[in-house]
């Protein structure tokens, strides 16, 4: 079979970016200009940190429904519900913004919108290793799992930059950039291309409970379908609890910068500042590292998570005695080395999962939904450990501290217990091999469309096959030759994709 790439598969991956995007900004509006909000709508502080919670609490029942709702309805019908949750949210929160209602009436009307937006959310994140293996062949695969992934805390910082500047009182503003972001968006995100990228995408996934119960009953598997290895369930679990617990943990410390620095004496632009380094030090990390992983470390997800965690544990525990009076410049160097190694995790983490389990949407709604359970968790317990009035200083968080710094360094340890085989691309680069043999002619393979700067699919695949058997490959009767159609050599090809 030959396998193809497209240029649409850039214009969906765009437009996912930009439904993640506006769902994330939605999602924290409130939180940067929450003493706004509360003096505004006469709402409490516990109510602004619901508006942000409760998307958090919707999360976990809709991850699940994703890969239900793809294998039903599909892929493009999937994202454009999603859409036009994201794009009620933001009306909805403007129509409480402008009316006149009492203090209940609006935080319930808010509440209203914070659920849409909880609904509209998880679809985009969980779905990006899905569109991936749809639409990018082995050589981008990771850095299109990254560049979804890494779009929704962009949405988050963009959402600090811009609402404070606006205020509480012009949710217009929000609303206008929903609408900008999703309207073209909504229907942009293609089913799949005519000619797959890779035999995983041509194949049918098992379904979601075929997954779990794979998973959770070993041998209980249909005959002809995939069964995971008892190696491969231990994986995909041990990633499910790390990636819960880093995703929980990083999230927690996002929320709660500002109340980890304040105790000591830092003020609350300095913990703005310190949270935009965390981020954007990680986005670009992850920008920069995606590819080398799509083309040089291919092959090495498992040893990486591994060194990244290990990272991760040794940073968060210097943290305990990191945050303190008068040492910015240490805590500046502490919080952008953790959104470095969490960043360039993330699309690893996400890969990971749909090697072990072969089924990408539901590995992705798994892991999401760990998360955000997770993230939940941190957030209340660590609220939870904060210091009394009478603590030296008042109502620090080192207690907090400490609780994540061990939860990661537990995972430090488990991590280890990760085999991490790449059953998915192994597949898929045996077959894009058996693909470019069954179309050779002699001593020239048939030519394959390509785009300009890049090397064919099949191309790509024969490399990672030794030269003993490319020369066994190219080996044909006189049969064969009259048999074959013309052909021309496919190496070093420039030619365009098919659109």
């Amino acid at each position: 079979m030959e396998y193809r790439l497209y240029k649409r598969r850039w214009i969906g991956l765009i437009a996912l970016v930009m439904l993640n995007l506006a769902a994330a900004m939605n999602w924290l509006w409130f939180s940067p200009i929450a003493n706004s909000t509360v003096a505004q709508w006469n709402l409490s502080y516990d109510n602004v940190n619901w508006l942000a919670n409760s998307v958090n609490l919707i999360y976990l029942p809709i991850s699940l429904a994703v890969p239900i709702s793809v294998e039903h309805f599909g892929l493009q019908p999937t994202c454009a519900f999603g859409a036009f949750m994201t794009l009620a949210s933001a009306w909805v929160r403007y129509a409480a913004a402008k009316g006149s209602h009492n203090a209940t009436t609006t935080f319930a009307v808010f509440m209203v919108s914070s659920v849409l937006n909880g609904i509209g959310q998880p679809i985009f994140q969980v779905l990006a290793p899905k569109y991936s293996e749809r639409w990018f062949d082995l050589r981008e695969r990771t850095t299109a799992t990254m560049l979804i992934a890494v779009s929704n805390p962009i949405g988050a910082a963009l959402a600090q930059l811009i609402a404070p500047a606006v205020g509480s009182n012009d949710i217009l503003v929000l609303a206008i950039i929903t609408s900008v972001l999703t309207v073209p968006a909504a229907f942009c995100v293609l089913e799949r291309p005519p000619t797959p990228p890779t035999f995983a995408a041509s194949t049918e996934t098992p379904s979601m409970f075929e997954t779990l119960r794979d998973v959770l009953f070993p041998g209980k598997g249909r005959p002809g379908k995939f069964v995971m290895t008892r190696r491969q369930r231990w994986d995909f679990v041990i990633l499910t609890i790390a990636f819960g617990n880093l995703v929980g943990a990083f999230t927690a410390m996002s929320v709660l910068l500002n109340q980890f620095m304040v105790p000591y004496g830092y003020s609350a632009d300095t913990a703005g500042f310190v949270g935009a380094a965390f981020l954007l030090s990680g986005i670009v990390a992850a920008c920069v590292t995606a590819p080398i992983y799509d083309r040089y470390l291919t092959h090495h997800l498992a040893m990486s998570a591994k060194f990244f965690v290990s990272a991760l544990g040794i940073v968060y525990i210097t943290l305990i005695w990191g945050i303190k009076a008068n040492d910015l410049a240490g805590i500046y160097t502490q919080f952008v080395l953790i959104g470095i190694c969490s960043f360039i995790l993330l699309p690893v983490a996400l890969e990971l999962g749909c090697e072990v389990s072969r089924n990408a949407e539901t590995s992705s709604a798994i892991f999401w939904c760990s998360a955000n359970l997770m993230s939940v968790i941190y957030i209340l317990v660590e609220g939870a450990l904060r210091a009394p009035a009478d603590a030296d200083p008042p109502f620090n968080m080192h207690r907090s501290i400490i609780f994540q710094s061990i939860i990661v360094l537990i995972l430090c340890v488990i991590i280890f217990g990760l085999e991490g085989r790449q059953a998915r691309r192994e597949m898929d680069t045996e077959k894009a091999a058996e693909a470019g043999r069954d179309s050779r002619l002699g001593d020239q393979p048939q030519p394959i469309r390509g785009e300009v700067g890049e090397s064919s699919v099949h191309g790509l695949a024969l490399t990672e096959v030794d030269s003993r058997k490319h020369l066994t490959a190219m080996e044909g009767s006189m049969e064969d030759y009259a048999e074959a159609p013309p052909t021309r050599s496919r190496s070093g090809s420039r030619e365009q994709f098919p659109v």
